[in-house]
């Protein structure tokens, strides 16, 4: 789904309503990162540490150790607050380009928040979408077609 929402003059953004939880308290924490577009990516714990094991398999070269710390220099684990609002440190902000209004695109347990200025100017098209879907459902077949081949092979 497509959330408009507004980054407030503290640089909190409230997660939209229709993705927190019952559980979610001022303890509840998710990891925000720099994404590509420009935006910026939030996690739950279970999306970010996958996203870290296979950063760590790629840090293979001394420019790869660098770039991965330049992206760690630009994340960070955030907790929300009674409203369910997190704050963004102004570098964040500017390396995302985001200024007031964004959308929060996604669901589950990773999402984007990117200028809505940025968005217009890179959303794909509907049948772009539709294109890409297929693909993965193509792809995901062919997953299911090894696995099966695999379980038979072994058995």
């Amino acid at each position: 789904m497509q959330y408009p929402c507004v980054i407030d003059s503290q640089r909190r953004l409230a997660i939209p309503k229709p993705w927190r939880l019952d559980t979610d308290t001022e303890e509840t924490e998710f990891y925000v990162a720099l994404g590509t577009g420009p935006s910026l990516e939030f996690y739950d714990y279970e999306e970010f540490e996958k996203r870290q094991r296979i950063s760590r398999q790629n840090i293979n070269t001394k420019e790869k150790r660098i770039l991965n710390m330049g992206a760690g220099s630009l994340s960070m684990i955030v907790q929300l607050d009674k409203q369910g609002r997190f704050s963004i440190p102004q570098p964040m902000l500017e390396a995302a380009q985001i200024h007031t209004n964004v959308l929060c695109l996604g669901a589950t347990n990773y999402a984007t928040i990117i200028a809505v200025e940025i968005w217009d100017k890179i959303k794909p098209s509907l049948d772009e979408i539709i294109s890409y879907n297929e693909m993965l459902s193509a792809d995901n077949s062919v997953v299911n077609i090894e696995t099966k081949v695999m379980v038979t092979e072994t058995q």
